[in-house]
């Protein structure tokens, strides 16, 4: 079972689960508790950290731990505990190897030592779950300076575009790609450049292949950001599949 391939249906990957427990394996699948600590924790149940420690404690090689470790902080963070999600994200430096993209990106956020915005942490583990009313909910009406930050403003963007996409929202989603593009394409992080991908994939769903490669090209044009290199590749995939070679 992927947790990747049932995002966005975080209820039917819980329904998955607990069918799995009525039944007795030869090996123990420690990853599956992995999974259902990522299943509860988007849709903000507080339980999900048992699950995470679950893993932790049981599973006996490196992957997926710092990501355990970045998750069980972002509940504490949800919670209110600022401390504790300060002592939390450190053990991710300790923990695990940074072989998987999940690992890498925790141990980049321990390293950063930068506290998350919790409304734009809800909102995107909302999303990731498929729970898009409710993460759309946790960026609306938010008193000024709430994302007081080029990277929180540029996130609040990128997220709500994202929303608006999958809930086909078609022209609120492209408003807010174009936002996002306009204010990062020079900054380092990855939101202006996926923007542009994103509005790439969903222009070409929309058979109007000349938005799609144009969005595509913008995101192949972006340099110099957050992965880099993944993003490249699934732009030039989309430039492939409309005939456009790059």
């Amino acid at each position: 079972m992927n947790y990747h391939y049932y995002r966005y249906n975080g209820d039917k990957v819980l329904a998955i689960l607990a069918e799995r427990k009525k039944l007795k394996y030869d090996y123990p699948l420690h990853y599956l508790d992995y999974m259902e600590g990522l299943a509860r924790l988007n849709k903000l149940d507080t339980t999900s950290s048992i699950y995470f420690y679950k893993y932790i404690n049981n599973f006996k090689g490196t992957g997926f731990i710092k990501s355990a470790y970045q998750k069980i902080a972002w509940m504490d963070l949800i919670l209110g505990n600022k401390k504790k999600y300060e002592e939390t994200i450190l053990k991710v430096q300790t923990s695990g190897n940074d072989f998987t993209d999940e690992d890498k990106q925790a141990q980049k956020e321990s390293e950063n030592k930068s506290i998350p915005n919790v409304y734009l942490l809800r909102a995107r583990v909302l999303f990731d779950g498929g729970y898009f009313n409710e993460a759309l909910y946790q960026l609306s009406d938010k008193p000024h300076g709430t994302f007081s930050t080029i990277k929180e403003s540029l996130e609040l963007n990128y997220r709500l575009a994202r929303i608006y996409d999958k809930t086909r929202n078609n022209k609120q989603a492209i408003n807010f790609y174009e936002a996002t593009i306009r204010a990062g394409e020079k900054t380092t992080y990855y939101y202006a450049a996926n923007a542009a991908l994103q509005a790439g994939i969903m222009c070409e769903n929309l058979k109007d292949s000349v938005n799609a490669i144009s969005y595509y090209k913008r995101a192949l044009a972006m340099r110099n950001h957050e992965y880099q290199n993944s993003i490249d590749q699934k732009a030039k995939a989309g430039l492939n599949r409309l005939g456009k070679q790059e």
